[in-house]
């Protein structure tokens, strides 16, 4: 038999997400017409949206009807009756689709614009260096040493009115009015990810201003290898890894790629754990 060499890598990263946008078919259905009206409730932010259908044609109540919001599928169904729901956070415009597919696979689709407007006041976002209705507040903590503790100043264009911040953390402010361009403050002391909303009234609205706070470290990735010798072997062959990363937040994942096909994904409680993987089949493999 053959000795064979392995090689390894390890990626660590935080979690994320991708988003997947829609194609909606232009093809005209003898059978379903799709259209839908819209209902929208409060006279601030955010605002709910309510979608009724109203497709017609003769294959109207036996339909597949897809409702999308941008990029994100709100609810799949069978039939007309169904009605869901959409909340906007923020001012601008928005799509909505909705998708009709008949029993014999024809597509067909329509669109409505929301055009949602607010008299709020915009909050100042430091990732930007502007005010807006989505503020971000970041904290990624480089240095091992380094406290959890991360202290976010909040301000807004504009008085607001009969305030109230929820800081996500289980802290509340509240006041009768804080002057445009004042700050107001809040201490996080554990890392995560926060929710932050500002709720102030407008005439007769009030409107509600989320933002998001980010308190996390910068994982440094690290790994130790098997002792020497230990990735040299006839398949089966296992070799001993030792995830030796550091500076690690709860939201930190750790991918494996064992060069074979085979994917770890593993919670930050994994750092400096031990990983046993078995290679099966005599080949040089690099991990990532």
């Amino acid at each position: 038999m053959m000795n064979q060499k392995f090689n390894f890598l390890l990626a660590v990263g935080l979690l994320g997400f991708s988003l997947l946008f829609p194609r909606a078919s232009q093809a005209q259905c003898s059978g379903v017409s799709p259209s839908f009206s819209v209902n929208g409730t409060g006279c601030g932010i955010p605002r709910n949206y309510t979608f009724t259908n109203t497709s017609t044609g003769s294959y109207s109540s036996s339909a597949t009807y897809i409702w999308r919001h941008g990029s994100t599928t709100v609810d799949t169904t069978t039939g007309t009756g169904s009605s869901p729901t959409v909340t906007i956070t923020a001012p601008g415009t928005d799509t909505v689709w909705l998708v009709a597919v008949d029993s014999n696979g024809c597509r067909d689709s329509v669109l409505q614009i929301l055009n949602t407007s607010t008299t709020a006041n915009g909050i100042f976002d430091p990732s930007t260096s502007t005010y807006n209705y989505s503020p971000l507040w970041e904290n990624c903590i480089l240095f091992l040493a380094s406290p959890d503790s991360f202290r976010i100043y909040l301000q807004s264009n504009g008085t607001l009115t009969n305030y109230r911040v929820i800081w996500g953390d289980g802290a509340q402010d509240s006041g009768a009015s804080l002057p445009p361009f004042t700050d107001i403050s809040h201490l996080y002391t554990t890392l995560g990810t926060y929710t932050v909303q500002i709720v102030s009234q407008n005439g007769s609205c009030y409107d509600t201003v989320q933002g998001t706070v980010v308190n996390e470290r910068i994982p440094t990735a690290g790994i130790i290898g098997p002792p020497a010798g230990g990735n040299v072997g006839c398949a089966p062959h296992t070799v001993r890894f030792i995830n030796n990363s550091y500076n690690v937040s709860s939201s930190t994942v750790f991918v494996w790629s064992m060069g074979d096909g085979t994917t770890y994904t593993l919670p930050y409680t994994t750092a400096q754990d031990t990983l046993y993987h078995t290679y099966t089949q005599g080949d040089r493999k690099s991990v990532v």
